[in-house]
Formats: C-alpha cells, structure tokens, sequence
C-alpha cells in the first residue's frame, strides 16, 4: 500500500504508517495521547500544527515508524464552529494532501467513554477515500475508554455497545479494543499497523 512505505534520497526504504485518532469530547483521547508520549517502549515526539488544527505524533513501533494525527474533539467549537466528522475528515485530509508521500491511512482510532450519557458514533463513510478501497470498516478500532474500566458495570456497558451501538459498524469489519490498561495504547495502535502480529 502507497500509505506505508516511503523512499529516502539516499535509496533507504523507509516503512511508514499513518493512523488518525478522532473522538468526541469527553472520550479521553487526550490521556491515550499522553501514553503514547511517554511510552517507555519506543521513542516518540509530538508537533503541534496550528494551521491544520491537527497535533501530529511520531512513534516507532515495531521498527515501523506510525504518525499519529490526533485531531480536534468532535462537539467541540474551534473559531466558534463546531467540530463535526466531516471537518475533522477534512482536516486529515489536507495533511495528507500536504504530504503527498501518504496516500492512505493506516486506520482510525475511534475512542467512546463507557461511562457517556449519550454515545457519538459518526458516520465514517466520508473517510472512504482516504482508507484502502474495499476496507474502510476493518480500518476502524473502537477504542473503548472510561475510568470505570476495571468495574464490572464498564464490561456491561461494553457489551451493551458491542450489541447495540457499535453491532453495525463491527459486522462490517471495525474492531473493539478495550482500553483497559494505559500501557496497552500501543497495542492499539498496532492492530492497524501491524495486523498480522496483533491478530
């Protein structure tokens, strides 16, 4: 795929994959971002774009190096505009144009807290274009966040999602992760880049 590899001028190839992180307010994207800086397993950095509204974070894993988009909140107002899916797609979208060696995504990280009143599921189909043809729903991990997580009532709630919310969107190939555990974000991340280890 276009989206993993890249050439260096010195002839090196380079294996590089890009995975987006969206979510509502509230889903605790923010805490899975700081695991993920401060991860004792793999070096990572972290740069701020202001002018995509989009903080982009390298990490290697696994001897591939993952960019991380971690977009704006969905529900959240920016420039008193309100941030829907379609303008973080859009976001992402003109990152990926700007760097035009990225082609795809990876994936997308979708993070719900169990403990919401009112879960978001937005419809993804606008990242069609930039997910591999034919495979936007396995491109999708549920991210299942809360800080009951350890509770058996967050387990029930989980399962409540996965036969409710989420039952349509899974039967088309999106994956669950419980989020359980901090030092388990990199294990997310690498069921998109690393599918065949993770499985």
């Amino acid at each position: 795929m276009s989206c993993c590899t890249w050439h260096r001028l010195d002839g090196e190839v380079i294996d590089e994959k890009v995975v987006a992180l969206v979510g509502p307010i509230g889903s605790e994207k923010a805490l899975f971002v700081h695991q993920v800086t401060h991860n004792p397993l793999g070096w990572a950095s972290a740069l701020s774009d202001p002018t995509l509204l989009i903080t982009v974070i390298t990490v290697d894993l696994r001897g591939v190096r993952v960019i991380i988009l971690d977009t704006p909140e969905i529900g959240s107002f920016v420039g008193g505009n309100e941030i829907t899916i379609d303008y973080v797609y859009h976001l992402v979208r003109s990152w990926c144009m700007r760097y035009r060696r990225i082609r795809f995504l990876a994936g997308i990280l979708y993070f719900q807290n169990m403990d919401a009143r009112q879960p978001v599921l937005p419809d993804f189909r606008c990242f069609s274009g930039l997910c591999v043809p034919n495979y936007l729903y396995s491109s999708i991990v549920l991210v299942a966040t809360g800080w009951n997580r350890i509770t058996g009532a967050w387990l029930a709630k989980l399962a409540e999602y996965e036969h409710g919310w989420w039952r349509d969107i899974t039967h088309r190939g999106a994956r669950m992760f419980p989020y359980r555990n901090p030092d388990l974000a990199l294990e997310a991340i690498a069921l998109l880049t690393h599918p065949s280890i993770t499985r």
